[in-house]
């Protein structure tokens, strides 16, 4: 998707900024969910795949977020939101945008298989 882009944050590490200007309850990203982590299936660092980058789905389920989206930080004050949608995970605006504005969500929210 050319809307977004990973580049060093001053949030922390690196985040996703917008190259255009989103409006809000625009679908930004679909989330990859195909990566799943289990026993047989473990991380791998010597591919880069960390915990960090993990998000922890309802019944257990474990998936490894891929690029773009496992660069998105937190914020108290988000401007996104991941909302499921015939079983895949959307990412939407949850307020206008500018454009070259980080992309944030609040982990709290959008954590273990919650959406707003």
């Amino acid at each position: 998707m050319n809307e977004v882009y990973v580049d060093l944050s001053p949030i922390h590490g690196k985040g996703v900024f917008t190259t255009v200007s989103i409006h809000e309850g625009k679908r930004i990203l679909e989330i990859d969910d195909s990566r799943l982590v289990t026993d047989g299936s473990p991380l791998r660092p010597e591919k880069g795949e960390y915990e960090r980058h993990c998000d922890y789905l309802g019944n257990g389920h474990v998936v490894l977020m891929q690029e773009p989206e496992r660069y998105i930080n937190h914020s108290c004050a988000p401007n996104i939101y991941v909302r499921q949608v015939a079983g895949v995970r959307y990412v939407y605006a949850m307020r206008n945008i500018e454009a070259s504005e980080e992309l944030t969500f609040d982990y709290c929210i959008n954590g273990y298989g919650d959406s707003v």
